[in-house]
């Protein structure tokens, strides 16, 4: 690749020359993994297929707003995933999945909507919101009105935070390096995943895109018939359980 327009000095220090070889992995995984990226790139069209219309019913603006933050997560969590940052994109997939939980919680409840917008009134509000959003909360919710999607989601979310979205013990370990000497340790970090674990990170980042968007099926989904997008989901959920068979994965 022709690096003529860098500008000077980039790449001369720690930080910029990380980012140009993260920048770097990306474009390679974009080469290497054909399929898994056509899929990531499908449920971006999703997304963006819905928020094409940019007017919505006054009752459903909150939970709008958290579609356009899910779908930031989501490509924010390819970025990373794609560029070998494995372990951070799972805590930008948690996001993603939190933002898609509020975005239910909110749109059939009034009284949730105000606690949510009035958190930062005072510390009394703020407690109030923190004991009305406990996650176990968001997954009540989800339970009563979708159970298959429910299932799903509290599995992806159980992942995400146990390789990345809390500073777990896995975590930690997968990516350290060890050599011992005598009675010293020196360890590593590494700040880009391998193959294999980068592999199963695009594969948990499209299956949480799909997630998402099969939670927010229960706001929006005058418009999800509309567009045809279940069909849609289904279509993209059996391509990503193929992606196990196939010889770039």
């Amino acid at each position: 690749m022709n690096n003529q327009w860098l500008p000077l000095g980039w790449g001369s220090d720690s930080l910029s020359k990380f980012i140009e070889s993260a920048r770097h992995n990306t474009l390679a995984a974009f080469q290497k993994y054909p399929s898994t990226y056509s899929i990531l790139k499908d449920i971006d069209l999703i997304y963006y297929e819905l928020i094409i219309v940019n007017s919505v019913d006054v009752d459903k603006l909150i939970p709008w707003s958290m579609l356009l933050r899910t779908h930031a997560a989501y490509i924010g969590s390819v970025r990373l995933a794609l560029s070998g940052q494995g372990s951070e994109s799972y805590m930008v997939l948690r996001g993603c999945l939190e933002n898609s939980l509020y975005g239910l919680y909110l749109s059939g409840n009034p009284t949730h909507r105000k606690i949510w917008v009035e958190r930062v009134k005072d510390e009394e509000c703020k407690k109030k919101m923190k004991n009305a959003f406990r996650i176990s909360n968001l997954f009540t919710k989800l339970e009563e009105i979708d159970k298959a999607t429910y299932e799903t989601t509290k599995i992806l979310y159980d992942l995400a935070i146990e390789y990345g979205g809390h500073p777990n013990p896995s975590t930690v370990a997968m990516n350290l390096t060890e050599i011992r000497e005598k009675d010293r340790v020196y360890l590593g970090h590494n700040y880009i995943s391998d193959s294999i674990t980068n592999q199963l990170c695009l594969k948990v980042t499209a299956s949480i895109g799909i997630c998402a968007l099969l939670i927010f099926r229960n706001v929006f989904h005058e418009r999800y018939d509309e567009l045809g997008i279940s069909a849609k989901l289904d279509e993209l959920k059996r391509a990503v359980d193929e992606l196990q068979t196939e010889k770039e994965l």
